[in-house]
């Protein structure tokens, strides 16, 4: 029996206050009539619909909510609905998930962490955040209304991008690549609070919470680390389209407070507990390009590394220090 008949297996009784359950046989007759949980005073199960955990969601609309039911009767959630009467849907799960993800300023290495050098780099309390639900359609449709836009996206097969910077697509790519598939569909609603091409993060924060958001929507559920969380999001952002930038906004967002990260072996994240006190974040307005400052100053060091190592015997950007730099500069042209 596949999902979408499980349902059939169980059935509402309004005035009767329960669940019941039903053995389907293959002739599609129903046996075994039994109580699948016994409903609360004050409860009248309208109607209902099974998640992926085969716990039933109850919309009731006497006490104007939904309930998230577990044989035997234990209540795990439960969603206000206030002031409107709670109303069954076949088709929406009301698997509702809340992600969100901080911006960052960058402290100490600004243009460091994609030649592999040390940065410290701190959260920031703007953040986006997605709000949403799965729902039988097997297509994502995101609300973008600080930007006025809306996007859907299909979640069944592996995704063309409609152009650069393609995030919330590469990400279902990137995720699918690890095996996550989804059987549903999902609707939710993006805000932000990081003000865009502004040099915080926007972007990173955005592909942050929205690869957390679909794995948590996935049919596998994964328990992602917020280091895998942050590394699958570099790979949707930077990786994916080839784009020069590194790792700390990633990081700096999945793993939030103040962190020194390490970019010499892989990726090591150290947290730090400083008194900073407060940050004055102001925005100019003036956008950012953000892209293609990071490919003019990356390509320029990257050339620069590469003169002196072939005119000085054992230079490395990582061991360089500063006290020595008027005796390089003879070998620079």
């Amino acid at each position: 029996v596949d999902r979408d008949q499980v349902a059939g297996r169980g059935h509402a009784e309004s005035a009767g206050g329960c669940l019941t359950a039903f053995d389907l046989a293959l002739d599609g007759s129903l046996a075994n009539r039994r109580v699948f949980a016994a409903l609360s005073k004050g409860v009248a199960a309208d109607g209902i619909c099974i998640d992926a955990e085969d716990a039933v969601w109850v919309a009731s609309p006497m006490s104007k909510e939904f309930l998230r039911v577990h044989e035997g009767g234990r209540i795990s959630e439960r969603i206000s609905s206030e002031p409107f009467h709670a109303i069954g849907s076949s088709r929406v799960s009301l698997s509702r998930l809340v992600v969100s993800s901080p911006g960052r300023v960058c402290l100490f290495g600004e243009h460091q962490d994609y030649l592999g050098l040390p940065v410290i780099a701190s959260a920031i309390s703007l953040r986006i955040r997605i709000e949403g639900q799965s729902v039988r359609s097997g297509v994502a449709r995101i609300a973008l209304p600080d930007i006025g836009q809306e996007l859907s996206i299909a979640l069944d097969a592996p995704l063309t991008y409609q152009g650069s910077r393609d995030y919330l697509r590469s990400a279902v790519n990137v995720l699918r690549r690890t095996g996550c598939t989804w059987s549903q569909g999902v609707e939710c609603t993006v805000r932000g609070e990081i003000p865009i091409n502004a040099g915080t993060s926007s972007s990173s924060a955005l592909v942050v919470a929205w690869t957390q958001f679909l794995a948590r929507m996935s049919d596998q559920r994964p328990s992602l680390t917020r280091e895998q969380v942050a590394h699958l999001a570099w790979q949707a952002e930077v990786e994916e389209f080839h784009e020069p930038g590194g790792k700390m906004d990633h990081y700096s967002s999945a793993l939030g407070g103040v962190l020194h990260l390490d970019f010499s072996n892989g990726v090591k994240p150290t947290a730090l507990h400083p008194s900073l006190g407060a940050f004055v974040l102001v925005n100019s307005h003036e956008p950012k390009d953000t892209t293609r400052i990071l490919a003019e100053v990356k390509d320029r060091v990257i050339a620069l590394a590469l003169q002196l190592r072939g005119r000085v015997e054992g230079f490395d950007l990582s061991t360089f220090d500063r006290k020595h730099l008027a005796h390089l500069r003879p070998f620079l042209d």
